[in-house]
């Protein structure tokens, strides 16, 4: 009495080259977006890089003045990014290799899970970003000494989107 052996081969290349074609199909994109606030934009773009502000302005007496205002860089995307980017390869290779060529995750709730962690943790760097420190003036007017945070609408401002390549 032999047994009988049944093999299956499930050849699975198709659909991984597939998944590998529509992953590098598309990009994430993440940050403020001018479509959604130009003036959120510039105000990031400010902290992100620093600024620096020539005002002038006339005296009562009708004479004039100047001055300038040095905003320092307080980078949170390019920070965050620098800071992250080995755990964040990390995360994307397992989710990929576990998940998503396995059928369990589609590249769709991929993208939005790597840009959701993204998020979280930028708005976490603007949180807890405390140098360079606000002016005392700043700190006077806002009435807090979080150099990032006024009203927390930057940090609501940061997003992602998946965009075709």
């Amino acid at each position: 009495m032999g047994r009988r052996v049944k093999v299956r081969d499930n050849n699975n290349i198709p659909n991984v080259l597939s998944i590998i074609e529509e992953l590098n199909s598309k990009k994430l994109e993440i940050g403020i977006f001018g479509d959604d606030d130009g003036d959120m934009v510039k105000i990031a773009s400010v902290h992100e890089f620093g600024a620096t502000i020539n005002r002038k302005g006339s005296r009562k007496d009708g004479t004039s003045y100047s001055f300038q205002i040095n905003i320092p860089e307080r980078s949170f995307l390019r920070s965050t990014f620098d800071n992250e980017v080995d755990d964040m390869t990390d995360l994307m290779q397992q989710l990929i290799e576990r998940r998503v060529l396995t059928g369990r995750m589609s590249v769709d709730a991929f993208y939005q899970a790597i840009g959701e962690e993204l998020v979280s943790r930028i708005r976490r760097t603007i949180r807890n970003l405390d140098t360079p420190p606000n002016a005392e003036s700043t700190i006077k007017k806002k009435r807090s000494s979080s150099p990032l945070i006024d009203d927390g609408h930057l940090r609501r401002s940061i997003t992602w989107r998946v965009v075709d390549k």
